[in-house]
């Protein structure tokens, strides 16, 4: 009887540390799952604050009070509707891909690789994006004051393919650039179109973000063909066959110079904002040069207790962002004036006064409304002057 209550106390005890170890492997292969899924979320983590989508999408509604059969058309549209992703790589490298579906078409806006270089204080960038001109130019869309940049954005050349290099010292940063066509704009019958260009922008910042910015910007380049063509339309999202202004393609162009130059003032509330952009065209032969030129000046002031937002590593306006959940109003103001006459060249003359009202909701929703009147003379596409009145709805994240 002894014998078999100790065989039967002896595979109890086995059983019990058979079954207690079993206990303890499945813990531990519950613990080195939750490891693994740590590790994983923290992965994701480290990827979702590396890798970021964004995006924006901006609905117009233009309302033309006074169009005197200048064949410029009441609509409702898309302005733009962008999605993208961005990312920092190991060692400096980075990248930022978009594409904007306004239009009922797709079209590749920034595609790019940056790589920072000594600690962070210069980069490089090889792909497409913007040539660094024009403060109006390098300022986002989500964050220009009017629904539409001046008219002298039609000098600005916006985004090509190319590489560049950038330097920011103390108050003073530096951009470079050499560039080619845009994507899908090279022909396999001619050679692109070659830009080099240059900006230096001086800020002074203080601790309240009041800011005084000036800038000067050089373009140089060799139009494919020999030719170039400018053009420039009203200060609102319209639905139109023709700009108010059209040089056409003027031959034998050589070379164009191009210089810009830029100041703003934040005070408070209250900001200025000013360009000037002179566009001289080099022709061969006995040919005239040409010099187009035109100029803008904005003022804003907010009612509420905000100011507009100062990038100082772009050196171009960034985003508003409401001091109280009730949001922020700003009340704006613009003149611009292009002149498209030129010796023999008779493109004509264009002047914007243009009035804004915004709305910022939140960080990233804006409404905005916007009265143009519009100013041309007897050389321009259009016979006469315009009344425009648009609205905008804003969402980007």
């Amino acid at each position: 009887m002894k014998k078999i209550l100790t065989t039967t106390s002896i595979l109890v005890a086995i059983a019990s540390t058979s079954h207690a170890a079993s206990i303890s492997k499945r813990v531990s292969d519950i613990e080195d799952r939750l490891a693994k899924m740590e590790k994983s979320s923290e992965k994701i983590g480290n990827f979702l604050k590396q890798h970021k989508m964004f995006g924006r999408i901006q609905y117009d509604k233009t309302f033309v009070t006074n169009d005197n059969d200048l064949n410029l058309r009441n609509n409702s549209k898309l302005r733009r509707g962008r999605l993208g992703l961005s990312g920092k790589m190991a060692q400096g490298w980075g990248y930022k891909y978009e594409i904007d579906f306004a239009g009922d078409a797709s079209n590749v806006t920034d595609a790019y690789i940056s790589k920072s270089l000594f600690n962070k204080s210069a980069s490089i960038k090889i792909g497409q994006y913007k040539e660094p001109f024009s403060l109006e130019e390098l300022t986002s869309s989500r964050f220009i004051t009017f629904l539409e940049r001046a008219s002298i954005n039609g000098f600005a050349p916006s985004r090509n393919i190319g590489i560049g290099y950038n330097h920011h010292l103390k108050n003073i940063n530096f951009y470079s650039g050499l560039f080619g066509d845009a994507i899908g704009e090279s022909s396999d019958t001619d050679d692109e179109t070659i830009s080099a260009n240059a900006r230096l922008a001086f800020y002074q910042q203080s601790e309240n973000k009041d800011t005084l910015h000036l800038g000067v910007a050089y373009r140089i380049s060799e139009p494919t063909k020999d030719q170039v063509s400018y053009s420039f339309k009203p200060e609102a999202s319209i639905e139109t066959s023709s700009s108010a202004l059209s040089t056409g393609n003027i031959l034998n162009a050589n070379k164009i110079h191009q210089t810009g130059v830029e100041a703003a003032i934040v005070k408070g509330q209250t900001s200025v904002q000013a360009e000037y952009i002179n566009t001289e065209i080099d022709r061969d032969g006995n040919n005239k040069n040409h010099t187009l030129e035109g100029y803008y000046v904005q003022f804003s002031h907010f009612f509420t207790d905000d100011k507009r937002n100062y990038n100082t590593k772009s050196s171009a306006f960034g985003r508003v962002k409401p001091s109280n959940k009730k949001g922020a109003w700003e009340i704006a103001y613009r003149y611009s004036d292009v002149e498209a006459n030129s010796g023999t060249l008779t493109a004509g003359n264009m002047e914007n006064n243009s009035v804004a009202l915004n709305y910022y909701a939140t960080n990233n929703i804006r409404l905005m409304a916007n009265y143009i009147n519009v100013n041309v003379d007897s050389n321009s596409a259009y016979q006469d002057d315009a009344e425009i009145l648009a609205f905008r709805a804003q969402i980007d994240f």
